[in-house]
């Protein structure tokens, strides 16, 4: 039915109903591709490099947040 599925995700438990609705059309009969995107926004107008720490503690954050989840999915096939 589908290739790929991308699922936009804000990190927060609201997104969980979103995750397993992809999730489970991601295992149907041509088992697809799920894709998570999360999307750090940077500050506008205050250079990057004033906030490099913030956002590579975001980055960071993210990183293991997107992987709990994909470890999650993967533990559901």
């Amino acid at each position: 039915m589908f290739d790929s599925i991308l699922v936009p995700v804000d990190l927060t438990e609201k997104n969980r109903h979103a995750m397993d609705a992809a999730a489970t059309l991601a295992r149907g009969r041509d088992a697809a591709k799920l894709t998570l995107l999360h999307v750090i926004a940077s500050i506008e107008h205050v250079p990057y490099e004033e906030l490099a720490d913030f956002y590579a503690t975001l980055e960071q954050r993210a990183g293991e947040a997107l992987e709990g989840w994909r470890q999650e999915l993967a533990d559901q096939g």
